[in-house]
């Protein structure tokens, strides 16, 4: 199972609820060169060290092809929100409210909070970053 979400491999489709109307992953991604999945929880201080990194990256390379996708492992509405706000986070975020439940992190394999993706807009897994750092650096060789 792991092997379906290494890189070289296809990324999952997932259907993201966004309050309720359910969005497939493939659309989003499909508007971007390069899209990151961010799985996350809002109380995750880790998460949240990755945020300015994370945020710096969006508004350098969003420009030339780059999106975020918010994957939030939650499961208080209010705490989503919260977190959307007090950090400021310009990408948008989905969130299923059922926490460790949530099909994308099964799919995904995601095993703790933070884990990144950086999928291709034919949802291909170009990567897998360790963290935003390593995230910004292979932006910088895609994205010049």
């Amino acid at each position: 199972a792991l092997m379906k979400v290494s890189v070289g491999g296809q990324g999952p489709e997932e259907q993201m609820n966004d309050h309720g109307t359910m969005i497939p992953l493939s659309g989003i991604v499909k508007k971007a060169r390069y899209t990151a999945l961010f799985f996350y929880s809002s109380t995750c201080e880790h998460c949240h060290a990755q945020m300015p990194t994370l945020k710096t990256d969006y508004d350098r390379f969003h420009s030339k092809g780059f999106n975020v996708v918010g994957i939030a492992l939650d499961v208080d509405s209010a705490d989503f929100l919260t977190s959307i706000k007090e950090n400021d986070i310009p990408w948008k975020c989905y969130s299923d409210f059922i926490g460790w439940g949530a099909q994308p992190a099964k799919d995904y394999m995601v095993k703790a909070t933070p884990t990144f993706y950086l999928l291709d807009d034919k949802m291909g897994i170009v990567a897998k970053p360790t963290d935003a750092e390593e995230l910004g650096k292979k932006l910088k060789e895609l994205l010049p």
